[in-house]
């Protein structure tokens, strides 16, 4: 949790009175409202930052352009102007009402350099829909208004609006929804950088919708299912991979896609294609790896897909087979950022990646605490950068009860003959397990 995102689009006189009096009273909640924007971003600043090792914060308090200071009036901008000035010099950033035209922006950028603010703290509004101008798979034209990934001083960030666009536009089937919304975020992927330079990441490619769920390779559930709890991260490859020759490292082109036929995890799988004969290296994900501690890679995959680190040095890959999946984990040291990447090598045209985890090599066993009375099993975050954890009962045979939507509890019916609850991150070998009594 980092922050919020402040929307207040309500006129300021709340008594509802008209006249001098409700004007007066207006500017008087204006004023309040600025000081606690102030105190809230000064607070949750001091008290991250003393959860924080390192004495770092990453608090974010955004203003949204809506009510104005003084008066307290409804009265969107669309830009940085004197009548938001005073909400934006207490916050981390403002993000913008989406109805601006280019012009805006300038006046933005001279705004910002008057308050000695970057350009990056604006978000500039963009409604998908097309209120700002360009929308729907035009959208990145009104991105490059904006000029996101130039990396200039006089860059703004964005805000995307309405990005439900895809879904709310008309009626239409799941597939043509499915082919549209990844259609559009293909086209503004590159506006946004990756999420990089963690100390641990892990996903299984999961949606948060479809109609099966499957673990370890075996469809355990078969019917329709919606639950975004259950969403993993896509990593660095999907909707578009930026793939390598594994030789030269020069760019290569390659397809992915999200795969529902052979999944190892969850809902789908990263689904790799290359007409090229050579070796293509597919970046996965980026790590801080600034420790002395080692790390782990784990990949599952079908295919002939293999994990590996572009320039630097993985250790000896050990492999299990689990049906038409393969599982494969090495540790390494570094003491600098390392990309994580799946090889596809020389002659092989298409892969799957199941499960992609990088952590700290931990072989350790964890213990769960089963409270027949309560019904209730808990157990300590033990795989935080797991999306979430499933719930197995063992017996004479393995069962699988579900996901747990909590990170360290859930409530548990388990069927006759079960001896042992086991904990297990999603897709992943980290598990804790408690004893039925």
């Amino acid at each position: 949790f980092q922050g919020y995102l402040i929307n207040v689009e309500v006129p300021l006189n709340l008594s509802g009175g008209g006249g001098p009096g409700g004007a007066l009273e207006a500017i008087i909640n204006a004023e309040r409202l600025r000081k606690w924007v102030e105190y809230l971003r000064r607070r949750g600043a001091e008290k991250t930052a003393r959860m924080s090792a390192a004495g770092e914060t990453a608090w974010v308090v955004v203003w949204y352009d809506s009510v104005v200071h003084p008066h307290g009036r409804i009265a969107y901008q669309n830009a940085l102007m004197p009548a938001n000035a005073a909400f934006f010099a207490v916050s981390s950033a403002l993000f913008t009402n989406y109805a601006w035209k280019a012009p805006l922006l300038a006046y933005s950028r001279i705004a910002c350099a008057a308050l000695g603010r970057d350009c990056a703290d604006i978000l500039v509004g963009v409604d998908v829909f097309g209120r700002s101008g360009a929308g729907g798979l035009n959208t990145p034209a009104a991105l490059e208004l904006i000029g996101p990934r130039r990396g200039a001083p006089d860059a703004f960030s964005v805000a995307l609006f309405a990005p439900g666009w895809t879904w709310e536009r008309r009626e239409q089937s799941w597939a043509d929804w499915w082919a549209l919304d990844t259609a559009f975020w293909e086209a503004v992927t590159d506006y946004f950088p990756k999420r990089d330079e963690r100390v641990a990441f892990a996903t299984n490619f999961c949606k948060g919708s479809g109609d099966a769920w499957f673990v370890r390779g075996e469809r355990v559930h078969a019917a329709p299912w919606t639950d975004m709890a259950v969403c993993a991260p896509k990593s660095f490859a999907w909707p578009r991979a930026h793939a390598l020759h594994a030789a030269t490292h020069e760019p290569t082109p390659v397809a992915t896609s999200l795969a529902e036929d052979t999944v190892w995890s969850g809902n789908s799988a990263l689904r790799i294609t290359t007409e090229k004969a050579h070796g293509v290296l597919v970046p996965l994900a980026c790590i801080a790896a600034q420790d002395t501690d080692p790390l782990c890679v784990t990949m599952v995959a079908a295919g002939g897909a293999r994990p590996v680190l572009v320039q630097h040095a993985l250790g000896a890959v050990h492999e299990s087979t689990h049906g038409a999946w393969t599982r494969m984990t090495a540790s390494f040291r570094a003491e600098r950022t390392v990309l994580v990447a799946a090889l596809l090598p020389p002659g092989v045209h298409e892969a799957t990646i199941g499960y992609i985890e990088v952590a700290a090599a931990d072989a350790s066993e964890h213990d769960a605490v089963w409270n027949e009375q309560h019904g209730l099993l808990t157990w300590s975050d033990f795989a935080p950068w797991s999306s979430t954890y499933e719930i197995f009962a063992i017996g004479d045979a393995t069962h699988w009860l579900g996901t747990a939507l909590a990170r360290t509890s859930v409530a548990v019916v388990p069927p006759p003959g079960t001896s042992v609850l086991e904990v297990r991150a999603v897709g992943s070998e980290h598990a804790a397990y408690a004893v039925i009594a």
